[in-house]
């Protein structure tokens, strides 16, 4: 069974991912990939999750988004650091600038 923040990250909850941790203080760090994975193995899932989320620049989701990759900063958790899913390289959305904001 999934945890309500892995069910809010899947469906791209952001207002609900970003009230579970700053609200009810919910532990993201237990968000783990198997150490059998095929994908990360061992590593936490929600900064992979984040980069799956893309939303437009400037909207209010995108902005609940960076308010969690600034708080995950101060946890030591580098958002920038999470190689950008291909699908989002290769979407509409994949312009420079969008890189390197979203």
């Amino acid at each position: 069974m999934n945890s309500p923040l892995e069910q809010a990250l899947v469906y791209r909850r952001i207002k609900t991912v970003n009230y579970l941790i700053f609200d009810q203080k919910v532990d993201f760090r237990k968000l783990k990939y198997p150490k059998k994975s095929k994908f990360h193995p061992g590593d936490y899932e929600i900064l992979y999750r984040l980069r799956e989320l893309t939303f437009d620049l400037n909207t209010k989701d995108y902005k609940e988004k960076m308010k969690l990759v600034v708080y995950l900063k101060t946890q030591g958790f580098d958002y920038w650091k999470t190689p950008i899913p291909d699908n989002v390289k290769n979407s509409s959305l994949a312009t420079p600038e969008y890189l390197s904001k979203y």
